[in-house]
């Protein structure tokens, strides 16, 4: 469900991973997938579940330390704590752990666009292209890059092709 971008079915999915959890609380694969989740653009229903962030970051860290999800998570509380540097530390150590995670090459990808450099963030997305083709985060990642590179007539363009793969994607929307 997470990797197919099928977020009509993203309840179900977070009902499996709590479930999943219910069964065994020391499985890091249902953390992952909460964690995934919680990053995506989902419907009320999951949105009010309110996941805590810190909390997947801290079940991860101690169930799988060197898992490429544990370091973004760990970049992801970092840089909402802002604590820059160390969000990029972790942020390269997920990528580090697995270049084939695409949610590391993603989350990358936004720290370096909020950070102000679009060439490199676009960058990044070009490998999440690769490993994920059917996300429409990676196209709205595209949009992002050249949002912030002033290329206003690209950036619709990448933000459509977000929408033509999940049509309420509601930050495609906004940057449109």
């Amino acid at each position: 469900i997470l990797r197919g971008d099928r977020y009509s079915e993203f309840p179900v999915a977070y009902t499996n991973f709590c479930r999943a959890v219910e069964l065994d609380a020391h499985f890091a694969n249902p953390y992952v997938g909460l964690l995934e989740l919680a990053l995506r653009e989902t419907n009320p229903e999951v949105q009010g579940s309110q996941l805590d962030l810190r909390l997947i970051a801290r079940r991860l860290r101690d169930l799988a330390p060197g898992l490429a999800a544990t370091y973004c998570a760990r970049s992801i509380i970092s840089y909402y704590d802002l604590d820059f540097p160390t969000a990029k530390r972790y942020g390269l150590r997920a990528i580090a752990a697995n270049r084939g995670y695409e949610l590391g090459h993603t989350w990358y990808a936004f720290l370096l666009l909020n950070w102000g450099w679009p060439a490199e963030a676009r960058a990044q997305t070009e490998i999440s292209c690769r490993l994920a083709p059917a996300k429409s985060v990676v196209y709205r990642g595209f949009g992002n890059a050249c949002y912030a590179a002033r290329d206003f007539t690209n950036a619709i363009k990448w933000y459509r092709k977000a929408l033509d793969v999940e049509p309420h994607h509601a930050v495609a929307y906004n940057g449109i």
